[in-house]
């Protein structure tokens, strides 16, 4: 009763936030990630972030590791290349991942995650506090909603915590590829927050598959639901479990 009490109470919660607010840099490599911690998981991922109307792009690599059934650590590297610009080191990026709920829970699943990312141009350093949760909706559909909370530390630090939301929907057919949805949401500074039109939404679908034994793809497309975004990102990822 308890864990059915707190899905209920977070569903309003996080539905409310994503619903009130709305996505991140021009080539997006988020995702909408997962709660729940595989004690086996050793993995990598590559992802790709492509504007097609500026060809600015964006490409991260990360591996990670589960410590135990509750904590999995995971460490990034991303370049990206700006309109005119040759590519640079975007930042380096270290994650924990907590997960809350316990195991064998099938309706709900939530954990918190700590982020720090360094920024080698001079830009300040920023330290997240993000909390997801996966709710089972039917056995092949669930949702996604994450609440991400941001400082940035250093002399040109924005002030306040930046706030944004991501959402997604998910199916899993018996055979075949998967296919969802995804929402990122960024609405500034607590500081000072933009009006509507100012802040970045993005909306798209994606497709995620095996290609072969540990390996698999997803492809998507995110577009702009305000002047503030992008009007278009494709995304590739290819991650390798060992």
């Amino acid at each position: 009763m308890l864990i059915v009490k707190t899905a209920a109470k977070s569903v309003v919660l996080v539905g409310a936030l994503v619903a009130a607010l709305p996505a991140a840099n021009a080539q997006s490599t988020s995702g909408v990630f997962s709660p729940s911690v595989d004690p086996t998981d050793v993995s990598a991922q590559y992802r790709l972030g492509l504007d097609p109307d500026t060809d600015e792009w964006a490409q991260r690599l990360h591996v990670q590791s589960a410590f135990n059934t509750r904590l999995r650590g995971r460490a990034i590297v991303q370049f990206e290349r700006d309109e005119g610009e040759d590519p640079d080191l975007d930042y380096v990026q270290g994650e924990l991942l907590w997960q809350l709920s316990p195991d064998g829970n099938e309706n709900y699943q939530t954990a918190l995650r700590f982020d720090v990312r360094i920024r080698p141009r001079g830009e300040p350093e920023l330290f997240r506090a993000i909390w997801t949760n996966q709710f089972s909706l039917t056995p092949r559909l669930s949702a996604r909603a994450l609440l991400v909370t941001g400082l940035e530390v250093g002399s040109e630090a924005d002030d306040g915590i930046s706030l944004e939301t991501r959402g997604r929907l998910h199916y899993s057919p018996d055979e075949g590829p998967s296919i969802g949805i995804e929402m990122f949401n960024a609405v500034g500074s607590t500081e000072s927050i933009p009006g509507f039109d100012d802040q970045r939404h993005q909306l798209g679908p994606y497709v995620s598959f095996d290609v072969a034994e540990s390996w698999g793809v997803q492809v998507g497309a995110l577009f702009g639901l305000t002047d503030a975004g992008p009007d278009t990102n494709l995304r590739l990822w290819i991650g390798r479990d060992f």
